[in-house]
C-alpha cells in the first residue's frame, strides 16, 4: 500500500493544477491499467472516465508534506503524521456501498522520498527535486465493472 501511496503522490504533485481536479480523465495517467483519482478538499466534486478493467488508487486522506525552513528532513515523518492525527473519520462509499475500517486498516506513512515539484505547484513549493512524505488514508479499488460509478469520500476534522 505504501509503495502506492507514494506513486500517487508524486503523480498529484505532478498535476497539481485546480482545475486538474475538476476532470481528472484529461489528466496523464500511470500505466494501464492502474488510474490515480486526484486528492480533492472541501467540497469538489471530481468527473473521472476509466477505460473497464483497471484498479483506482483513490486518496480518501492524504497530508503531502515537503522538507522546508519549518519542516526539516528528520522530523518531516512525526510531523505530516501528526497533521492526520487530526482527522476525526474518514469515509468512502462506491455506489453507495461503504468500505469499512478506513480509519485503521487503510491509514498509510509513507517513508520519506524525493519528488518532483513542477514550477507554480499548488503545494507552494520551489520547484525540483524536494524530500516529502504521506500520511493519510489510500484506497486501491478493485476494477469495477463498466459503466457509471459514484466514489463519494468524507473527512471530517477534529
Amino acid at each position: 500500500m505504501t509503495s502506492w501511496a507514494v506513486a500517487h503522490t508524486k503523480w498529484a504533485i505532478q498535476h497539481s493544477a485546480p482545475a486538474d481536479s475538476k476532470n481528472c480523465s484529461k489528466l496523464p495517467q500511470p500505466s494501464a491499467p492502474t488510474r490515480f483519482v486526484p486528492l480533492v478538499s472541501g467540497k469538489e466534486t471530481v468527473r473521472c472516465t476509466f477505460p473497464a478493467g483497471g484498479a483506482i488508487v483513490f486518496p480518501a486522506g492524504a497530508n503531502y508534506c515537503k522538507v522546508d525552513s519549518k519542516t526539516p528532513a528528520p522530523k518531516l515523518r512525526s510531523v505530516c503524521d501528526a497533521g492526520v492525527a487530526q482527522v476525526k473519520s474518514v469515509a468512502l462509499t462506491v455506489d453507495g456501498t461503504p468500505i469499512s475500517a478506513l480509519m485503521a486498516g487503510y491509514r498509510i506513512l509513507t517513508p520519506t522520498f524525493s519528488a518532483n515539484y513542477p514550477k507554480g505547484n499548488t503545494f507552494g513549493a520551489k520547484p525540483g527535486t524536494i524530500k516529502t512524505v504521506a500520511a493519510g488514508w489510500v484506497i486501491i479499488l478493485r476494477p469495477l465493472p463498466p459503466g457509471q460509478h459514484t466514489l463519494r469520500g468524507t473527512l471530517k476534522i477534529k
